[in-house]
This record gives C-alpha cells, sequence and structure tokens, in this order.
C-alpha cells in the first residue's frame, strides 16, 4: 500500500487524510496459523512534523484462524489503533521510526508489523469448546468419546490405596 506524500511536505503542519482497502500479501510465516485473506482497511492521517512525518489512525481486518481447542475455523476480526512516525531515508537513525523514500510512504510493513503484534495468541470457537479429547481425538462439542477419565497418573500409582488403611 503506497501513499503519496509530497503534497504535505511543502508546509509544516500540513496533513493527508487516507481512506483505503486492499488486501496485503507476505504474511506467509503465519498461514499455519492465521490466514488473512480479506482487505485491511485503513484510515489515518498523515502529518508532517517538521523532521519527521507522523501517521494516526486505526486499521481494520478480517482473518479466518483455527480454535485453540478444537481446531475448527473461526473468523475474527482485529482493530488496531496506529501511531507511527517516518523520517526521509537517511536522515534519522532511529529504529522507532519507519523511512520513507521518494516522497512515498510504503504502509505494508507498519501495518504487518501491526497486525501480528496485535494478534490474539489463543482463539476460540465459543467460550464452552470443549476442545479434543487427549486420547482418541474426539471432538467433545458434538460427541462424547468412551475414554476412560478416571485414568490416575502413573506417578501417583502407589498412593492409589493411602487413604484407604
Amino acid at each position: 500500500m503506497k501513499v503519496d506524500i509530497s503534497d504535505i511536505l511543502k508546509v509544516n503542519g500540513a496533513s493527508l487524510d487516507v481512506d483505503r482497502e486492499e488486501v496485503l500479501k507476505g504474511f506467509d510465516e503465519l498461514e499455519d496459523d492465521f490466514v488473512i485473506d480479506m482487505p485491511v482497511k485503513l484510515k489515518c492521517r498523515f502529518t508532517n512534523m517538521g523532521d519527521i512525518v507522523k501517521m494516526d489512525g486505526r486499521l481494520k481486518v478480517d482473518y479466518l484462524v483455527k480454535c485453540s481447542r478444537c481446531l475448527k475455523d473461526v473468523r475474527s476480526s482485529l482493530e488496531v489503533d496506529l501511531e507511527e512516525e517516518f523520517a526521509r531515508e537517511g536522515q534519522i537513525e532511529d529504529e522507532d521510526c519507519y523511512v520513507y523514500s521518494d516522497k512515498v510512504v510504503l504502509l505494508d510493513k507498519v501495518l504487518k508489523d501491526n497486525i501480528i503484534l496485535n494478534l490474539p495468541t489463543r482463539h476460540m470457537c465459543r467460550v464452552d469448546c470443549k476442545g479434543l479429547c487427549p486420547k482418541c481425538g474426539a471432538e467433545l462439542n458434538t460427541k462424547r468419546c468412551s475414554c476412560n477419565e478416571e485414568e490416575m497418573d502413573p506417578r501417583m500409582e502407589a498412593l492409589k490405596n493411602f487413604f484407604n488403611k
């Protein structure tokens, strides 16, 4: 996603409003856990602050993920408030600041970074999801399995009859 900021670079304090929707590519590292197949919605404002260009806004993205307990597909969405700074390439060597060149801001890395950092670590298809049986793999939300639930931890076997004396 590219944004031409040439108009606001001419005057300190000038701003540019952006409202875009675009599919981002390059989430290969997340493909086993998250599938981002819907457009990312971005609404933000770029402001020329002199040496840097500040971006404030919000992004929204819908994605597909597996339930952490039963492994069913779950569609979820993420909304993130954005506050980022951009410096002209070679001007400032600050690791907390993104760079722009040729009066164009490339937002793909910024958006990906913010999405990845804000994705929840666990998702559930529903609050009371029972998950899968650890022995037979049956999906416990839809059926009961015939596995013995009372199996004792083998390390505790010696204490089994301790209170029966």
